[in-house]
């Protein structure tokens, strides 16, 4: 970086970190949305500065919780994280500052940006809950994302349609400028369409991976939320329009994951909310017809993006050998690292740039695609068996949730959040920082209503005041946890 310019910008940094640290509350959802821009911002907006832009919001959300950490007028939110999470995270962060020390790695820079990658976000599961004072915050938010969901999946077509070298599909190149977008639906193979390629979509996202992880959040998402019954009669005709759009995106992406996800995982949400009880017969028969017509919506408005996906599958390898990978990676990771790990950010995105060198020589040839065998490369078997343990115990954090609560709202957004947490046992969470920012989001979402469904339960017993007098509500850091 200029000297110059990092003099100019100091005071900059300071004046940002105060206000964040002052207004950590507000800073905290605009994170959440922000994540889902800051994309644009990089290829489109500021290409030059597409890096300090990445790491930008890394900084803003270590500011907001050290102003947490401040404020003293704070609940005592802490009473509604899981212990166990909280252990976990603790075991994991005192390993992995050891790791620092790993005489593998090649570089201390390397491992500070590693150490960052693993454990930066987790501030929002304790955040969050902060931040949500009643229900209906979290309905407006979540409401918002019917609407995102419209515009993104919309983007995504139109980038579809258009070719590889324009604009909108400009992608980040690694000298801080854009190049045409470099992914493609069978470039050079077949004829007609496909003799040239139609672009595999990111929309706002930096990368296909992105936008990826948007589609597998918010889609489920509103499907929990229909099941729930609980969106009210104009979001529930949005939320029909938002599913049909953000299924046919996932076509665009070119990506097989998403459609394996959702094949597989809806009908399972389907099954779990039949099991709560969340599907009356009215709603069942309603979810019959709107399912028939978004199905055909999709088929009608994406054909082109099906076609495409299904000529790109037809063309890579099996749909099988794809589904074993994650096994198949990790078994020759667990083979080829040494017991502690390669080091910390070894295999991240970041390494080529900041070891200035495209051909990783520190991983001694071995070079992994997945987020499992790369974790277990980075880390070793200790750090692997530390993390993946943490995703599988949020997992049931989130489960339990969603059968505990009797609130039908809160029983689809824990529903919908375990969707999310079970995919990303093994997709990307490490090394893709939207995926980061929400994993632990919605952690948070699920502490939040824990807490708010235990302070409803205070009020409940609460005896009803005589005539002309007032109840008074014990305020909501001395209400008692749920669960």
């Amino acid at each position: 970086m200029n000297p110059v310019l990092a003099i100019l910008g100091l005071p900059v940094i300071v004046a940002g970190t105060i206000f964040c640290i002052r207004y950590w509350r507000p800073i905290v959802p605009g994170v959440l949305i922000w994540a889902l821009f800051e994309g644009a911002m990089r290829k489109w907006g500021f290409p030059q500065y597409q890096s300090i832009i990445y790491i930008a919001k890394d900084g803003v959300i270590l500011a907001a919780f050290l102003g947490f950490l401040l404020d003293t007028r704070r609940k005592d939110f802490m009473a509604y994280v899981s212990p166990v999470f909280l252990g976990l995270i603790g075991a994991i962060s005192i390993y992995l500052l050891f790791m620092l020390l790993n005489p593998n790695s090649p570089s201390v820079l390397l491992s500070i940006i590693g150490l960052k990658n693993h454990i930066n976000y987790v501030p929002l599961a304790i955040m969050v809950p902060a931040v949500i004072e009643r229900e209906e915050d979290l309905y407006r938010f979540v409401r918002l994302f019917l609407f995102l969901t419209i515009g993104l999946g919309l983007l995504g077509l139109y980038q579809f349609t258009q070719p590889a070298s324009a604009w909108i599909n400009q992608q980040i190149s690694f000298d801080s400028g854009t190049i045409d977008a470099q992914s493609v639906f069978g470039a050079g193979q077949g004829s007609g369409d496909f003799k040239y390629g139609f672009v595999r979509t990111s929309s706002t996202f930096s990368y296909i991976g992105g936008f990826i992880t948007y589609l597998i959040l918010s889609v489920p998402m509103i499907v929990a939320l229909i099941l729930s019954d609980s969106l009210r009669p104009r979001d529930r005709r949005w939320a029909y329009v938002a599913i049909a759009i953000g299924l046919g995106a996932a076509f665009t992406t070119g990506a097989r994951t998403p459609i394996f996800v959702m094949i597989i995982g809806l009908p399972l949400m389907l099954a779990i909310a039949t099991a709560r009880g969340l599907i009356s017969t009215r709603l069942f028969f309603r979810l019959i017809a709107a399912g028939i017509l978004v199905g055909l919506a999709t088929a009608l408005i994406f054909n082109q993006a099906i076609q495409a996906l299904i000529f790109r599958s037809e063309n890579a390898d099996s749909a099988s050998m794809r589904l074993l990978s994650p096994i198949v990676e990790l078994a020759n990771a667990f083979d080829t690292s040494p017991i502690f790990g390669t080091g910390l950010g070894t295999n991240s995105n970041a390494a080529p740039t900041v070891m200035q060198s495209p051909f990783q020589w520190w991983l001694n040839g071995h070079y992994y695609e997945l987020e499992t065998a790369r974790v277990m490369q980075e880390v070793g078997f200790f750090g692997f068996a530390l993390i993946f343990s943490m995703r599988i115990a949020v997992v049931g954090i989130a489960l339990r949730a969603s059968f505990r609560h009797r609130n039908r709202y809160f029983t689809a957004l824990c529903l919908g959040a375990a969707f999310f947490l079970t995919v990303h046992i093994i997709l990307f969470v490490v090394n893709n920082p939207l995926a980061g920012v929400y994993y632990y989001a919605l952690l948070g979402m699920i502490f939040a209503t824990n807490r708010l469904a235990a302070l409803a339960d205070q009020r409940a017993r609460l005896p009803l005041p005589p005539p002309g007098d007032t109840a008074v509500i014990p305020p909501a850091g001395n209400a008692v946890p749920a669960g």
